[in-house]
């Protein structure tokens, strides 16, 4: 299920939407509910008839984003379990660039901690330097002798990329 929204509409659906100005204009309140309104009708537009059943009784974009999200990828132990072994076979492909697999990683973090399961920045940078070509070795035996308060995720994925720019 693919749902494009239009410019402005993810803000209702993952909160970032500010609440209406109480001293809003008539016109705001107008431009507003109807950016509001659009969120709600794109997601019911786009979907299958068969699910258009699961959020109709709604009127909210997001209540509908949730619904569907709950019906396609369901917080059970079992997903938990299949993201995880997602998560830990994650390799880097020897076309990919460190970017790319970054990136990778990341998606599969953040669903992850949709699902209800942290996953601790240890791990994660770990999980980078696990499973890369030769080329990378010398300076994953350098990440290997940081310090613990320097093996961060944010940190190794800088020194990841600077090497591999270093290295084209």
């Amino acid at each position: 299920m693919v749902v494009l929204l239009d410019r402005g509409s993810w803000s209702f659906i993952d909160g970032t939407e500010p609440a209406l100005d109480k001293e809003a204009t008539s016109k705001e309140q107008r431009y507003y509910n109807l950016r509001k309104d659009r969120c709600y009708s794109e997601i019911f537009l786009n979907v299958e008839e068969d699910l258009q059943a699961l959020i109709s009784t709604t009127t909210s974009g997001e209540e509908a984003w949730t619904i569907l999200k709950n019906h396609f990828e369901p917080i059970t132990r079992a997903r938990v379990a299949a993201l995880l072994d997602e998560f830990f076979n994650a390799r880097k492909e020897p076309d990919e660039s460190i970017g790319v697999f970054v990136a990778r990683v990341l998606r599969m973090v953040n669903m992850l901690k949709e699902a209800g399961h942290t996953v601790a920045d240890e791990y994660q940078s770990y999980q980078l330097i696990r499973h890369l070509g030769v080329e990378f070795q010398l300076i994953v035996l350098a990440i290997f002798k940081w310090p613990n308060e320097h093996f961060k995720f944010d940190a190794v994925q800088a020194e990841l990329l600077c090497e591999e720019s270093l290295l084209q």
